[in-house]
């Protein structure tokens, strides 16, 4: 395949390989502002949607400052049907008048509709929390079409740019955490949860939760965990209904820091840097070090 990614965990980051690894160092302008790639993160392939995503940490151009891009890419939906044809032996043809190449057209209109809600809802979301301090910050989408450089000529292609986020998962924060913090870690639950009922929204995904070691603040990043709230703008429902995930979070948070240094304050924190994500090797030996025993 046509620029395949040869980099590690491939089969879960990239398990289908890499198209889109050939537009890194390449600039895509979005919203007013020109955004450099700097590296693919990851690319998948959607089957519901015939669509290939794809993610890059990128830098704004003139500021320089660390962002993500995200890329929603539709694929070649259906195969030309060989035909024959009086001047030629055989014609790529879409036979149109063919019921079923009908019914796959309709298909694919439905298809195309669906993930253009779904990618308007997403666009959405981040905007609206963007100032939550809890999610990453929007910048700006851009819907357009593919060109001659894409897989896809004349098909859809979607950008969406977003602040650089923390990656580090809150279920490992124990070992940058100390005991006079886990109050200040429980507030934040409660505010998130009640800064997402206002805009309509709860999420689900705790375990899925992030956490930045230097701005000591929790992060939800994962799109697909935000739902509808049953009770939207109500922040006393919103408190009720986060009350019972944010004790099982934090009952988690307290024994993992209690086991890994017991109750001890933090008289002093070491600025241990940026760990990265769960991939990067260094990350990994320090998890590995520090990680609770069973």
């Amino acid at each position: 395949m046509e620029g395949e990614c040869q980099c590690e965990r491939a089969s879960q980051d990239f398990p289908a390989g890499s198209v889109m690894k050939k537009f890194e160092k390449k600039t895509f302008p979005v919203a007013g502002r020109v955004f450099r790639l700097k590296k693919i993160l990851w690319e998948r392939y959607n089957s519901e949607y015939h669509q290939r995503r794809a993610m890059f940490e990128a830098d704004e151009c003139e500021t320089k400052d660390p962002m993500v891009v995200k890329f929603f890419v539709e694929y070649a939906f259906c195969p030309l049907v060989l035909q024959a044809s009086p001047t030629r032996s055989l014609t790529p043809s879409l036979s149109r008048a063919d019921p079923f190449m009908r019914e796959e057209e309709r298909g694919k209109r439905s298809m195309k509709n669906n993930a253009t809600e779904l990618f308007r809802n997403e666009c959405q979301i981040w905007r609206s929390l963007s100032d939550s301090g809890y999610t990453p910050k929007y910048y700006g989408m851009r819907e357009m079409h593919q060109d001659l450089t894409f897989e896809n000529p004349g098909g859809y292609l979607w950008i969406l740019v977003l602040g650089h986020y923390p990656t580090f998962s809150l279920v490992d924060a124990p070992q940058f955490l100390y005991a006079d913090e886990l109050p200040g870690v429980e507030k934040q639950l409660l505010d998130m949860a009640i800064k997402f009922n206002k805009h309509g929204l709860d999420y689900v995904g705790i375990s899925l939760l992030k956490w930045d070691p230097e701005a000591r603040r929790v992060y939800a990043t994962d799109i697909e965990y935000f739902r509808e709230s049953e009770v939207p703008d109500d922040a006393l429902a919103a408190k009720d209904s986060a009350a019972h995930w944010i004790s099982l979070v934090m009952d988690a948070l307290r024994a993992g820091v209690e086991d890994i240094r017991g109750l001890s304050p933090m008289f002093e924190y070491v600025d241990c840097g940026d760990f990265g994500s769960d991939s990067d090797p260094e990350t990994m030996s320090v998890k590995m070090h520090l990680r609770r025993k069973d």
